[in-house]
């Protein structure tokens, strides 16, 4: 049974209140309103509005052209310091994926280094099915250039040799 607040347990309670009871004249609507869970729609508003007005169309264009900024600055800079690692990931994507054909080193500890200079990356062979060689999955979508430009330095400090 959901438990509102403030409301003790017991046989006769309801959603209209502690030890209320739904009998005539105490329907649902006569007890204390709980809180929306969701904001109020703008009157006249949604994606229709969105669609008609062209603003869904400049926003999806403002995102695209901000990802494929964020993504050019951690593609260019792993390219730069990493030549021997494989950079792949679809332009449209928020990912990048790095393997390591060469690396003697697990993934795993290879991201726990990583971590430790302050780069948060996951192994990829948390997201495996089948061995391969080792790799990182990067998430490039919540941070600015210059901030994928750093971690891309981080982690070519954090490969052995």
């Amino acid at each position: 049974m959901l438990k509102w607040p403030g409301q003790r347990p017991g046989p006769r309670s309801s959603p209209a209140g502690p030890g209320k009871g739904l009998g005539p004249g105490k329907g649902l609507g006569s007890g204390p309103r709980r809180p929306r869970r969701c904001p109020p729609r703008p009157a006249g508003g949604g994606p229709g509005r969105l669609i008609a007005t062209g603003e869904l169309e400049r926003h999806i264009r403002g995102v695209r052209k901000r990802q494929r900024s964020r993504r050019d600055a951690l593609l260019g800079e792993l390219r730069s310091r990493l030549p021997q690692a494989r950079v792949q990931g679809v332009p449209a994507g928020l990912h990048l994926l790095i393997t390591f054909p060469a690396l003697s080193l697990d993934d795993t500890e290879l991201a726990e280094r990583i971590h430790r200079a302050g780069v948060l990356v996951h192994p990829l062979s948390w997201h495996r099915q089948r061995p391969g060689p080792p790799g990182l999955v990067l998430g490039y979508a919540a941070h600015t250039p210059d901030q994928l430009r750093e971690a891309a330095r981080h982690i070519a400090q954090a490969l052995p040799g």
